[in-house]
């Protein structure tokens, strides 16, 4: 049994652009564990993303969009499957009185997989 994939993930912010607004960057990078499972695809990983938060504090609303290129390097298993997707991640933010706030697409990306050019909605 094996302790999983190792997913390291920094987001960075930048000063304010503006007013309203936020600059983001983000280096991640996925080291696989040796223990095969089906889901996983045998890879190191990394991807560099892109992204940008502008807010409206009298709505209570903020809009972050995030696209982040996951590509993968040396194959840590025989047969491993090669990775190259562009990750968009269209976060809005809703705020409600009492600090409670709903979030749409910060976890679930939409996908385009460079390899086959196929575009899909990943729910994890």
């Amino acid at each position: 049994m094996g302790i999983n994939d190792w997913f390291i993930e920094e987001m960075l912010t930048t000063p304010e652009v503006g007013e309203e607004h936020d600059a983001l960057r983000e280096p991640a990078l996925c080291i696989p564990d040796r223990w095969p499972r089906p889901v996983r695809n045998g890879q190191y990983e990394w991807a560099p993303a892109i992204g940008a938060s502008y807010s409206t504090p009298e709505r209570a609303v903020t809009i972050s969009p995030i696209a982040r290129y996951v590509m993968s390097y040396h194959a840590s298993e025989t047969g491993a499957s090669e990775v190259q997707t562009l990750d968009l991640f269209p976060t809005v933010t809703l705020g409600f009185n009492g600090g409670w706030s709903v979030s749409f697409y910060s976890e679930n990306p939409i996908v385009c997989n460079s390899i086959n050019h196929s575009w899909r909605a990943a729910w994890r």
